[in-house]
């Protein structure tokens, strides 16, 4: 039997068992053919899906670019590699692949999606939100874009907007648990900005903390605080300091009262 015969039943054989959900025999047989053959795009590409498949993106990234070295204009190829790249936070390089796949077939969704999820992520919430309204005017049913353009929305601190975005999802797909939960946390922020310790100062606060931007946050709490204090009858000129991070001097009962948060925590220390 020659080589070449031996290859193709053994590619059979893989795909079979990939096709079974057998996939450690079936990725053994890949890894076989490879050493074989190491630009066998068949066996490059479907390894490339079991290690995505299996959560190992590193790998199937890998494989996966090597098998588009031969077919470039395998689109499927290019998104399935885009993720794994986006889930690996390499957010430019699975642009890329989304941008190759939607040049090729411009009404891609999953392509398009995924760029504009890999946008978002990069906060670039303008470019994200055009990318999901594609989406929408191409596939107006598509949950995960109405879910996902909440997010940017949210992102942007427009919790109204949000709100209305994660009910077109929930309405597309009522038991789409990550839109009920976005937008629970939403209409938490729009109920606390009314309440009266929480303006909007101290809701946007809320989301500059929940996106890391810890000193921006700060400052924001520090205005929210000065408008309670005030709103109480006690307005004191040094409660914004935007040059110093002393939000946990405020909350500290151990403070000493020279601090320069001192008159805050004076005054804090006397209301019952």
């Amino acid at each position: 039997m020659s080589d070449v015969s031996i290859s193709d039943l053994s590619l059979q054989e893989a795909q079979g068992l990939y096709r079974a959900g057998r996939l450690p025999e079936a990725a053994r047989l890949f890894h076989e053919i490879l050493r074989n053959n190491p630009r066998h795009f068949e066996a490059l590409n479907t390894l490339g899906m079991i290690y995505f498949g299996t959560g190992q993106f590193e790998q199937a990234q890998h494989l996966i670019g090597e098998a588009l070295r031969i077919d470039p204009l395998n689109i499927m190829g290019l998104c399935v590699r885009g993720i794994a790249l986006l889930l690996l936070k390499r957010h430019e390089a699975a642009i890329q692949c989304f941008d190759r796949a939607i040049s090729i077939k411009p009404d891609f969704v999953e392509a398009l999606v995924n760029r504009a999820t890999a946008l978002l992520e990069l906060r670039r919430v303008d470019e994200a939100l055009a990318g999901f309204e594609q989406v929408l005017s191409i596939e107006p049913h598509h949950a995960i874009s109405w879910n996902n353009r909440g997010n940017a929305f949210f992102d942007s601190h427009r919790c109204e907007d949000a709100v209305k975005s994660y009910d077109m999802a929930l309405a597309v797909q009522p038991d789409f648990p990550e839109a009920r939960s976005n937008r629970r946390r939403a209409l938490d922020l729009l109920r606390g900005s009314n309440s009266r310790y929480g303006d909007s100062a101290n809701a946007k606060g809320v989301l500059l903390m929940r996106e890391g931007r810890f000193e921006e946050a700060i400052i924001s709490f520090d205005e929210a605080l000065k408008a309670a204090l005030c709103k109480a009858g006690h307005c004191p000129a040094s409660a914004v300091f935007k040059d110093h991070s002393h939000m946990s001097l405020v909350f500290s009962p151990n403070t000493a009262d020279n601090s320069v948060t001192g008159p805050i925590l004076k005054w804090m220390k006397s209301v019952k």
